[in-house]
């Protein structure tokens, strides 16, 4: 793909929210604003990206790298794309190989979030997070996440597009917008812990098998990486719609992230975050530990749409736990 040719449609235009702060914050905290509401899902008490969350849309060394799409007319914001700068050791090391990319986080978007946060905080001495909050990967990239150096990568974290303006080809613009962001920013590559949209739809595979995928194909293997060798022409697209987009783009996969998203409560956390007061975990899922608990197939609620994989409960420690693997890819700049 030419990514050259893409244009922002007409009658829109492409901001950053540090040079239209009045836009972005009017946006963003607008309570039925249609690309911010996944945000007031109440799951993300549950969750520690939430924490972070907020510090990429006000602290100002990471305001600039978010960017809203906006109508014209009426400065609708239509489109946002959110990432954040970080700064890789192994990269710094040698950014010529792709042997740095094993080093990406196995906590994915949740871990990487956290790291370009943190290290924004360390750099201008703003206090940090509650270290209670953390997941088990964010703990465990604690020493990287600390370091006050400079960012040397990008990462992409959401590209969200109003239902009325899909099918435009705005989500290729603000991929390519990371790129440029880098550039800008004399940052060496632009990385992506992918998330899966066509996952929901097959909870029950296993992340490698459904990557695998090719394009048209559920369920017939054929899609192929390996971040040491140079992609295969011959190699099929994958099934998955957006990381068809990314490889199509000029991606290459890295690696998948297997903890990107943690979220764990009891099941009267569960009740109250899926808006279910009929789901009793403990009472459908026998005595197995990791059993399924339960899936979009079998509770009803809009919440259980966004779920790629099932929830599943242990006994031990009375918790229902959902864990969500995504794909690295990685963009050179």
């Amino acid at each position: 793909m030419d990514n050259t040719t893409l244009q922002m449609p007409p009658g829109l235009s492409l901001h950053l929210a540090i040079d239209r702060p009045d836009l972005w914050d009017e946006a963003r905290t607008d309570p039925t604003h249609e690309l911010w509401i996944w945000l007031r899902d109440p799951w993300n008490n549950g969750s520690s990206r939430m924490r972070f969350w907020k510090e990429i849309e006000e602290l100002d060394e990471l305001k600039r790298y978010q960017a809203m799409v906006v109508r014209d007319s009426d400065n609708a914001v239509v489109a946002t794309a959110n990432c954040v700068p970080f700064f890789c050791p192994e990269l710094a090391k040698d950014s010529t190989s792709s042997e740095w990319f094993s080093s990406l986080p196995d906590g994915g978007w949740d871990t990487i979030l956290a790291r370009g946060v943190r290290q924004a905080q360390a750099r201008e001495s703003v206090p940090l997070l509650d270290a209670h909050l953390w997941t088990e990967d964010q703990r465990r990239d604690s020493p990287v996440a600390y370091l006050r150096d400079l960012p040397n990568a990008l990462s992409g974290l959401y590209v969200q597009v109003s239902e009325s303006y899909r099918g435009l080809r705005i989500a290729d613009v603000l991929l390519a917008n990371f790129k440029e962001l880098a550039r800008r920013n004399n940052l060496k590559t632009v990385v992506v812990p992918l998330r899966p949209t066509m996952k929901c739809k097959y909870q029950n595979v296993h992340p490698e098998q459904y990557f695998s995928w090719v394009q048209g194909k559920p369920n017939e293997s054929g899609f192929t990486w390996s971040p040491t060798e140079a992609s295969d022409a011959q190699n099929p697209l994958p099934f998955d719609p957006w990381l068809r987009k990314h490889i199509r783009m000029g991606a290459r996969v890295a690696k998948i992230a297997p903890e990107s998203f943690k979220l764990e409560g009891t099941a009267a956390q569960w009740q109250q975050w899926l808006g279910q007061e009929n789901v009793l975990l403990n009472e459908t899922v026998g005595e197995k530990s990791g059993q399924v608990a339960f899936s979009g197939e079998n509770v009803e609620g809009k919440a259980l749409d966004w779920f790629n994989d099932t929830v599943k409960w242990d006994p031990k420690t009375q918790t229902g736990r959902y864990l969500e693997s995504d794909i690295w890819v990685v963009h050179d700049v």
